[in-house]
């Protein structure tokens, strides 16, 4: 029959412990990183929405200008 060394224990209990408490810090840390993250890219996203729209109003625009100078183009 093996012998339990209650010292052994305590200090892998106490190795556990202390591995767990870091894990839980790294964890918490790694979420705000990740929130943090989410929220710059939502920002960059609503940004480069607002810049599509931009671009297709330019396009739009270029596109009825064109045709009115087309237009233009053909009176006698």
């Amino acid at each position: 029959m093996t012998e339990f060394d209650i010292e052994q224990f305590e200090a892998r209990l106490k190795a556990l412990v202390d591995a767990y408490e870091r894990l839980k810090t790294d964890y918490r840390s790694l979420q705000a990183t990740l929130e943090a993250e989410q929220r710059k890219n939502e920002h960059t996203r609503q940004r480069l929405g607002r810049i599509i729209e931009r671009i297709r109003a330019l396009e739009t625009q270029a596109e009825d200008s064109g045709s009115d100078n087309n237009y233009r183009g053909s009176e006698p």
